[in-house]
């Protein structure tokens, strides 16, 4: 096919949370690789999460046009992202939780694990596009670059498992535009020299999401993670980190709102389950995933770890099983969630669950039957570009600061229910 201008965009991208790149046939411990045992995002995962964004911006035509669809031949090119052959790969248990017992579901496979690219590897991409006249290739070069600052704002995030946390990327890189009527362009395309001209992304703030920030200090909390390590004979499960760096996963933080939110939508305000599976996803026939977004919390411990000993009972008997330690954590830490806007539901039953947090009736974490994983919460703020913040501090019980307007909002819809 013929064309007369055209633009490639060389892409670096780094990872600001862990990212998963697998398929529908991948199991939980495996990564997309090459045959030379590369890892890669496919070029359809990037190409999709970049078109789902856009046609939520700019609508659909502006989707097809750029990204093509079945009746309509894409005149983008999206490669692979190629991980740089350093990039380390780290393993995260996970647990699933009988809703109804709120212990494992043993029979549901309840531990497994998961692996993933740790934060900070680096991936490359490119998109290319082809096109006739001068007025389409200033079009597109607005609409990928539109794009491409909307995936280094947060607002896209790649790969799976994003309702965890995972697929936030900084990107930076090169552009380059081509007339075929002027020699050395032809020449340089031709030759596939990469782009030359530095293409700077800038913000896109999106009302699309309200924002939950929570400000809180763990006295000590536990996150166990898969390595163990021996004291004085005893093993003992390390807390959970990441390129040196205590976390609270997102998956962690997930999966003890979930539980809180179900107890108070179905026994306070009889909300189907049907919408609970909505807002966090489901994994029953098949794969449902959430609206609710959920960040790792990276811990500064305010105090070296101690590893302290305890005694393991024999429920049944009273008798002494063993001798085993723990090392939680003295640490300040933010936990975010984002929640779409037009939930005022959602938005409610999480400032809900967040409120408990606040009043050390929700934990997080392992040993919260011996007080572990209760923080002191100073501040929970949920923002929008379209409303006043609404702000609860915690000196005092559960005072609401600003954006009451918003919050009774987000009471009524609770109790008016599904519709």
């Amino acid at each position: 096919m013929a064309f007369y201008y055209a633009l490639r965009y060389d892409i670096t991208a780094t990872c600001l949370s862990p990212m998963r790149s697998a398929d529908a046939g991948s199991t939980a411990e495996s990564l997309l690789q090459y045959k030379d045992g590369a890892p890669f995002l496919q070029a359809a995962s990037i190409a999709g999460a970049l078109r789902a964004w856009l046609e939520a911006d700019k609508g659909a035509e502006a989707a097809t046009t750029l990204f093509g669809s079945p009746h309509h031949t894409s005149t983008l090119i999206v490669s692979d992202g190629v991980f740089d052959k350093e990039s380390l790969q780290a393993t995260r248990p996970r647990l699933k939780i009988d809703e109804k017992t709120k212990t494992a579901d043993a029979k549901n496979h309840a531990k497994f694990d998961i692996t993933a690219m740790v934060t900070g590897s680096i991936f490359r991409f490119t998109l290319l596009w082809t096109g006739n006249t001068a007025e389409e290739s200033r079009w597109t070069q607005e609409q990928i670059e539109r794009v491409l600052s909307a995936l280094n704002s947060g607002e896209i995030m790649l790969g799976a498992n994003k309702t965890n946390g995972y697929g936030r990327v900084s990107i930076q890189g090169n552009k380059q535009e081509y007339n075929m009527k002027n020699a050395p362009d032809r020449e340089a395309w031709l030759s596939r020299a990469p782009a030359a001209t530095p293409f700077s992304p800038y913000h896109i703030t999106s009302d699309t999401y309200v924002i939950f920030t929570v400000t809180v200090s763990f006295p000590n909390v536990l996150t166990k993670g898969m390595a163990v390590r021996q004291n004085s004979g005893n093993s003992f499960a390390e807390n959970m980190s990441e390129n040196g760096k205590y976390l609270l996963s997102g998956a962690t933080v997930k999966g003890a709102i979930r539980a809180h939110i179900y107890n108070i939508a179905t026994n306070i305000f009889s909300l189907p389950r049907s919408y609970l599976n909505q807002l966090f996803g489901a994994n029953e026939q098949t794969e449902l995933a959430g609206k609710a977004l959920f960040s790792d919390a990276h811990l500064d411990t305010t105090q070296p770890p101690k590893t302290i000993s305890r005694i393991r009972i024999d429920r049944f008997s009273g008798n002494v099983m063993h001798l085993f330690s723990e090392q939680p954590l003295s640490a300040d830490t933010k936990i975010t969630i984002r929640v779409p806007k037009e939930d005022a539901i959602a938005c409610g039953l999480i400032l809900f669950a967040l409120r408990d947090m606040g009043l050390n009736l929700l934990s997080f974490g392992s040993g919260y039957s011996v007080g572990r994983g209760y923080g002191a919460v100073k501040e929970i703020v949920a923002s929008n570009p379209d409303f006043e913040d609404v702000r609860l501090t915690f000196d005092n019980g559960a005072t609401v600061v600003s954006g009451q307007p918003t919050l009774n909002q987000w009471l009524e819809a609770i109790k008016g229910g599904v519709q």
